[in-house]
């Protein structure tokens, strides 16, 4: 339209419909229904579904009715994916929760949505002073977007710190969305919930972290996956402990 807002509305014969409007100040309002038989053959094949939209700007709000009783994996069509972009649930009581586990594509945005789902797409970037040219500097807007990672000041995130178990016993708990009461010690909570979890035996928190350890918990976090018995192909073996 003149006035720089458009509407599309999407028909298609396998029942999927979609309404995408657009507003002058460039933000969206998208609604998506998609057919249960759609989802459930993505489900089944562990497949991600790209919703059938135009591409939408970094500030829009997206309604999806996916008619499954279980999270379906879909993409989010994204005008301009970012590292920061990421999709805020909002639930029936009108509280708030990032969702953590998405992930950005050169097309999008990757997430789990269960029917019904309000979810609002934004930049969530943070400004960090010390991050300026870094190699990770995408990474680090990618976790800190997410608020996995909150920097040691609201404009430092200091990359070239040595990572301790209580930060990384913390991370995991908010990747988990676990609820972490603020005490005295900020790391507490966190390594409360690993213990429990099973996944540090909550010794020596303000202690740096080691590769190996590292690893360790992460194993546990995904369940302890089985691995298969071979031999590593690392010349310092002998120093795994």
């Amino acid at each position: 339209k003149p006035d720089g807002s458009s509407q599309t509305t999407v028909n298609q014969a396998n029942n999927v419909t979609a309404q995408v409007n657009v507003d002058p100040l460039g933000r969206a309002d998208a609604q998506v229904s998609l057919p249960p038989q759609m989802t459930q053959t993505a489900q089944s094949g562990g497949e991600t579904v790209v919703l059938p939209i135009p591409a939408l700007p970094n500030t829009a709000l997206l309604t999806v009715q996916t008619g499954s009783s279980q999270a379906v994996k879909l993409e989010i069509p994204l005008s301009n994916p970012t590292p920061g972009v990421v999709a805020i649930l909002t639930r029936p009581d009108g509280s708030q929760e990032i969702v953590r586990t998405s992930s950005v594509t050169e097309g999008g945005l990757v997430l789990p949505v269960s029917d019904g789902s309000v979810l609002a797409i934004q930049d969530n970037s943070k400004s960090f002073s010390d991050i300026g040219g870094h190699w990770a500097r995408g990474p680090i807007q990618f976790v800190s977007a997410r608020e996995l990672f909150l920097g040691t000041s609201p404009s430092t995130f200091a990359p070239e710190e040595t990572m301790t178990r209580g930060m990384l016993t913390t991370v995991l708990a908010r990747l988990d969305s676990a609820e972490l009461h603020e005490e005295e010690v900020w790391y507490a909570p966190g390594v409360d919930w690993a213990v429990t979890q099973g996944i540090s035996d909550g010794s020596n928190p303000p202690g740096f972290i080691t590769r190996e350890q590292l690893v360790t918990m992460l194993h546990r976090y995904a369940g302890s996956p089985e691995t298969s018995d071979m031999d590593l192909a690392f010349s310092d073996t002998s120093e795994i402990s």
